[in-house]
């Protein structure tokens, strides 16, 4: 069995929420990731990703520098322990849609598990499941 340990990886950037959304987006931009783990008092609080960036902040005409990351991360972040198998760490993605976890052990960030290591590095048919399942249209809001 492949743990999400041998998966992921380690020592993820992470944003604090009291930093400005200037310095989240900075940070992925170096990086060229489209979403970063969000700390508070050490502890994973939430994710900020390239689109809450783009809906919350730019469609409102908001300065990115004026916001903190705290005011519009996505709260409550599903993560994973690193002693979980990969199997259901694709499935976990699938019935959440999403594509990237936070791996946190004894409360800390330790590492990050994304739909491409699984699909690079684990099993290919639960990554194409997950991606199947992750990437079906939800019914827009009218």
């Amino acid at each position: 069995m492949t743990t999400v340990r041998e998966m992921m990886t380690r020592d993820a950037e992470s944003v604090n929420a009291d930093d400005s959304v200037q310095d989240a987006a900075e940070t992925m931009a170096k990086l060229n990731i489209g979403s970063v783990p969000v700390l508070a008092d050490g502890r994973v609080s939430g994710i900020v990703t390239d689109r809450d960036i783009a809906i919350r902040l730019i469609a409102e005409n908001r300065r990115l520098s004026d916001v903190k990351v705290r005011e519009i991360a996505s709260g409550d972040p599903v993560v994973i322990g690193p002693d979980a198998d990969i199997a259901s760490a694709a499935r976990l993605m699938a019935a959440q849609r999403i594509r990237r976890l936070p791996v946190v052990e004894d409360g800390s960030l330790v590492g990050m598990l994304s739909l491409g290591d699984i699909s690079a590095d684990g099993d290919a048919q639960a990554a194409g499941q997950a991606l199947s399942e992750i990437s079906t249209p939800a019914a827009p809001e009218r």
